[in-house]
């Protein structure tokens, strides 16, 4: 088994900044684009390996203030992953999500084990 995947990541937009209607379509916002982008090149700058088997994933959400429920930013996390990470968010078969607040230092901690053991 290897090494669990240890990132920090800026807190992500939440799911009601994500997604904006344009001309009659739904789109990823700018918002949303901009944080998919940050995540692909933290990924790429510490050269991330792509897991391919199922994983578990720990998420320590650190927000600014007090808002923001906590189910609100996990897509935008869970899907800015794909493709660097995990190939596809479909091989998460565990999720565990805790909510802190720290003003000075908002963060997203997220740690990714590969649960290919389990097939052993």
């Amino acid at each position: 088994m290897s090494e669990p995947i240890a990132l920090t990541l800026p807190v992500p937009p939440s799911i009601n900044h994500y997604w904006r209607n344009f001309r009659g379509r739904t789109v990823v916002s700018a918002d949303g684009r901009e944080y998919k982008e940050k995540v692909a090149a933290i990924c790429i700058r510490y050269q991330i390996p792509m897991l391919l088997d199922e994983v578990a994933v720990t998420v320590r959400i650190y927000r600014k203030a007090r808002r923001g429920d906590i189910d609100n930013f996990m897509k935008v996390l869970l899907d800015s992953l794909r493709g660097y990470v995990y190939k596809d968010d479909s091989q998460i078969i565990q999720l565990h999500v805790y909510r802190f607040d720290d003003k000075a230092n908002p963060r997203a901690e997220v740690e990714v084990k590969d649960m290919a053991w389990r097939l052993l």
